[in-house]
């Protein structure tokens, strides 16, 4: 190991190990604190039939070009007796080649067109009661706003039609229309806007326009889903691993504990760590003070506004997101749960998830998710092996040189 590598690690020993432990007085205040905003919760009734949902994405810089391969996964269980029989599972895939810049954001773009796509055909081919999506829908309505420019739509539709010769917003609208529960369509062309265009003329004038429509092709397929589930009565849950926001922890854990506390870890809690420290299951809520209940927020209040076009900023407006963190078995890790919501009682709604989601949940984490996860894990190693499979050998990656390529 690097020599200096280990001295720095020695200099930074107390800052590092600061962030992952906190004094027995600090905690105890926390979980005071964090009475006042848990309901616990000791058993529920298992949903009548469960879909989970989760995708995968590994990619391949080339130094000039990028590879990647995205799936998609849902797998539906139907309840028998005092068990469930699992059905075959709903899968979509592509492999492509992006050229320029953005190439992460048209990856990521792509995984989540396909998982919202798995999404909407498992709720029309399996009518579920309960739907369960690995991620964040938060992050979903985000990405990739910051470069698109809404103000230019006109123009750049103007753009990909005179590229393309194809008028991006009809192909998104009767696209969908057409793919809807059509297997064949949708292993043809899982992706209407990307596998469009010509990876070869992708110029830097044309890659923002790319960015945008398959941006709308994104949020009008999430419609179509939530839609549909609305108008079958199945409930969509979007179940996170990780995050970053500290929304409760500032606004209101701060305020309950009326801390004077002056250290890294008192200011930078995040939620899911806070929650972290519950030891029963049960679900996060507002303190008493703040009303109590679970909280709301509007599709657009974080995420940037959708454009009017297909008639996504008047869908999107009408959305709320419940969003609460939730605890499965007294070891088991939180997490982060999103709930879009149109009409309904948020309180009645987070607490028949979570109750379905602790009997989903021998090991504190939802078993539908666990099977969606491992049926979509794609590794580099599937895409060598998909490469050398298509006779396409190794190109420059720009560390050929050391002996590297493909190294997993």
């Amino acid at each position: 190991m690097n020599r200096s590598l280990i001295e720095a690690a020695g200099r930074k020993k107390w800052r590092l190990r600061s962030f992952f432990g906190m004094t027995s007085e600090f905690a105890e205040l926390l979980r005071t604190a964090l009475t006042q905003m848990w309901v616990p919760i000791n058993g529920g009734h298992p949903p009548s039939s469960v879909v989970g949902v989760d995708g995968s994405l590994v990619s391949l810089d080339l130094r000039n070009m990028l590879i990647y391969a995205v799936t998609s996964v849902a797998v539906g269980f139907r309840r028998v007796g005092n068990g469930y029989s699992e059905s075959e599972p709903i899968e979509l895939a592509d492999i492509d080649v992006v050229i320029g810049k953005e190439m992460e954001s048209v990856t990521h773009l792509a995984r989540e067109i396909l998982e919202v796509k798995a999404l909407r055909e498992a709720i029309i081919r399996q009518d579920p009661s309960l739907v369960l999506v690995d991620g964040s829908l938060l992050a979903i309505l985000m990405r990739p706003a910051p470069v698109l420019g809404r103000a230019s739509l006109r123009e750049m539709a103007a753009q990909f039609r005179e590229s393309t010769g194809i008028d991006p917003l009809e192909l998104v609208e009767q696209g969908l229309r057409e793919e809807v529960g059509r297997d064949s369509i949708l292993r043809q062309r899982p992706l209407l806007v990307i596998d469009s265009v010509n990876p070869h003329a992708l110029s830097e004038e044309l890659i923002k326009p790319v960015l945008l429509f398959t941006y709308l092709e994104k949020l009008a397929a999430l419609r179509q889903a939530l839609d549909e589930a609305w108008r079958r009565g199945a409930t969509v849950a979007y179940v996170a691993k990780r995050g970053i926001s500290s929304h409760f922890y500032d606004r209101y854990v701060r305020r309950l504990l009326k801390e004077t506390i002056e250290t890294p870890r008192a200011r930078r809690l995040s939620d899911i760590t806070f929650f972290d420290l519950a030891d029963t299951p049960g679900y996060a809520v507002l303190p008493p003070q703040h009303g109590g209940g679970v909280h709301v927020e509007g599709a657009t209040e974080h995420a940037a506004e959708p454009p009017r076009e297909l008639g996504l900023l008047d869908f999107y407006r009408g959305v709320n997101i419940a969003i609460t963190y939730v605890k499965l078995s007294p070891t088991a890790p939180a997490l982060r749960v999103e709930i879009p919501l149109r009409g309904g009682d948020p309180e009645e709604v987070v607490e028949d998830v979570v109750e379905a989601m602790l009997t989903l949940s021998p090991e504190g984490y939802p078993y539908p998710l666990t099977v969606a996860d491992a049926h979509c894990r794609i590794r580099h190693e599937d895409l060598r092996r998909v490469l050398d499979f298509l006779g396409i050998g190794p190109r420059l990656t720009g560390r050929e040189g050391m002996g590297v390529w493909l190294k997993t």
